[in-house]
């Protein structure tokens, strides 16, 4: 499944370099487009269908949020998940070590190599880089708004996330289950990631967790408009740990709900950079079963 709009290869170029690589290596592949009605989940539908009447792979060509889409639905159809990653940051290709050419991205899909790979689970949701609420998932969306009008980069993803900051005014109060306890956090953002390269870069040590089969929580207490820029060029220069503003908790699962419980019953979640409406209580948790990513040979 293409989604043609992803970050810098849109359009028929991307669609044509896949194509001329598959036919060349003789397989057989259909190409879906996320673009056309019904959008990414009719086509993943689709794909997902056709990779269980021949046996074969679902493949997303995008960026994390079209490769989210679609890895959902490898996975709940037990089917092998391939990534051609065209998105801005790609968190996910970078992370599994993924070719980020086009032409080497699709080669690999050649590969009959698979890798196991966790997957983290939001009320049920998969997702494979993070998922956030608070502050994080305004800044998504301004981003997007951004990108609409300035270009799919990276200084505009980060000067959207500047504006964002420079108006922020979230204040979360949430009920924290995991491990058996219990507590009240405020907070202005939390993130659940699930991606050992982001936290890296991050500059926190708990990112080989991921490897063991952990989440790690990332709640951003509230603060003032310069302590938070300050914390942005903390975490862009990859040394947010230490920061006072910030409280990290490695889980397998953890149950989070607003502390007023009777007035918000539905919370905004980012997964994997797309936003979205979901009910209280909020359960992140390590999903049991694993997507069988192609990778190509080491």
């Amino acid at each position: 499944m293409l989604n043609a709009a992803s970050g810098e290869h849109p359009g028929p170029p991307a669609r044509d370099s896949i194509e001329a690589v598959l036919r060349e290596a003789g397989c057989s592949f259909e190409i879906l487009d996320g673009q056309q009605r019904g959008g990414v989940e009719v086509a993943t539908r689709r794909a997902v269908a056709s990779a269980c009447r021949s046996d074969g792979a679902v493949v997303a060509a995008g960026g994390d949020g079209t490769l989210n889409a679609v890895a959902r639905g490898a996975l709940e159809a037990g089917r092998p998940f391939g990534a051609i990653a065209l998105g801005t940051f790609n968190y996910f290709a970078r992370d599994q070590g993924l070719p980020l050419t086009l032409e080497a991205a699709t080669r690999a899909l050649l590969s009959p190599l698979l890798r196991s790979v966790q997957v983290g689970l939001v009320n049920g949701r998969p997702f494979l880089v993070n998922a956030s609420v608070g502050l994080y998932p305004q800044l998504l969306e301004d981003r997007e708004q951004f990108k609409a009008r300035f270009g799919r980069r990276r200084s505009i993803a980060v000067l959207a996330a500047l504006g964002t900051i420079l108006r922020a005014d979230t204040r979360l109060q949430l009920e924290v289950e995991s491990a058996g306890e219990r507590r009240t956090l405020r907070t202005a953002a939390l993130v659940v990631d699930n991606n050992r390269l982001q936290l890296e870069q991050l500059g926190l040590p708990e990112a080989p967790a991921v490897d063991h089969g952990r989440l790690i929580a990332i709640f951003v207490r509230p603060s003032a408009t310069l302590p938070l820029l300050w914390l942005l060029a903390r975490a862009m220069a990859g040394h947010l740990d230490g920061a006072r503003a910030v409280e990290r908790l490695a889980v397998r699962r953890m149950q989070v709900s607003p502390a007023c419980a009777a007035r918000q019953t539905l919370l905004r979640v980012a997964i994997d950079g797309e936003t979205l409406q979901l009910p209280a209580p909020l359960v992140f948790e390590v999903a049991p079963r694993q997507l069988q990513l192609i990778v190509p040979p080491q």
